[in-house]
């Protein structure tokens, strides 16, 4: 997880319908408690959801989305004498990947907070578990069907779906993917507008959008699709190679080729 424009994504998360389990507008409030039991909740209910991120947003109205600005900093919230960032990082099990943010937009001020669950198990805040129920935040034990439902949304989680290159233009996802191979093996025809294959894409699971108006790759489009797999650190070991062997035994090779491109890339002559 990696935040580079808070700006943009706050503008995307204000074209969500409405505030739901795994997005939650605040104006001022900035209880401590308030916030852990908020993140787990938050955060178990992003995993039920299939989604990569929970955000809690200061700055705008629940029900309208206003933007009406906070005076919550995030960056000097403390509980005690210790500052927010590392009393939720011991307060919270397991740890998580927090990205705290404040920032000026339209002249006003605003913070999120921005949570990636760790699908290994429910998150706890205090020792307890917590769940948004409608705008409710209930402790996840009084919901056992919620609760057998998260166990099973832990084990989900795919190397295929992790991110393998974050925060793509669209311009760079088709450098960087060789998508006709994809309309090739189908047998259909490419579309000329980029931003149909993008949606295809989208759809298919092979990219995500990353809320920043931008997208993220995914393994597995950069398994079947990159261009060059040395741009994507977590498949940079997954080349092609095709062994030359003398003879019909594999004792003695004549000649190893390795390759850059994706596997079903190679296969159409790409």
């Amino acid at each position: 997880m990696a935040t580079s424009d808070p700006k943009a994504l706050l503008r995307r998360l204000l074209r969500e319908p409405r505030e739901c389990a795994w997005l939650e507008f605040k104006h001022n409030n900035c209880d401590p408690e308030l916030i852990g039991r908020t993140v787990s909740a938050s955060a178990n209910a992003a995993m039920l959801a299939d989604r990569d991120r929970a955000f809690l947003v200061w700055g705008i109205e629940n029900k309208t989305k206003r933007k009406l600005g906070t005076a919550v900093q995030l960056s000097s919230l403390t509980k005690g004498s210790e500052n927010i960032a590392n009393w939720l990082s011991r307060m919270i099990e397991p740890r998580l990947m927090m990205e705290f943010f404040d920032f000026e937009d339209d002249n006003k001020k605003f913070a999120i907070l921005a949570i990636e669950p760790t699908y290994d198990r429910p998150v706890k805040f205090s020792g307890a578990k917590y769940i948004r129920i409608g705008e409710n935040i209930k402790s996840l034990k009084e919901f056992p069907e919620h609760e057998r439902t998260l166990w099973l949304a832990t084990g989900r989680r795919k190397f295929e779906n992790a991110i393998a290159l974050p925060h793509q233009t669209s311009d760079e996802v088709m450098e960087k993917l060789h998508t006709e191979t994809y309309y090739r093996l189908k047998g259909d025809e490419i579309p000329k507008n980029p931003a149909e294959i993008i949606k295809r894409f989208i759809q298919l699971g092979y990219i995500k959008e990353d809320m920043e108006g931008g997208h993220d790759i995914l393994n597995l489009g950069a398994l079947l699709f990159a261009n060059d797999i040395t741009a994507f650190p977590s498949i940079s070991t997954k080349s092609v190679r095709v062994i030359k062997y003398s003879g019909k035994d594999k004792s003695k090779s004549e000649g190893e080729i390795e390759g850059k491109k994706a596997m079903p890339s190679v296969f159409v002559g790409c």
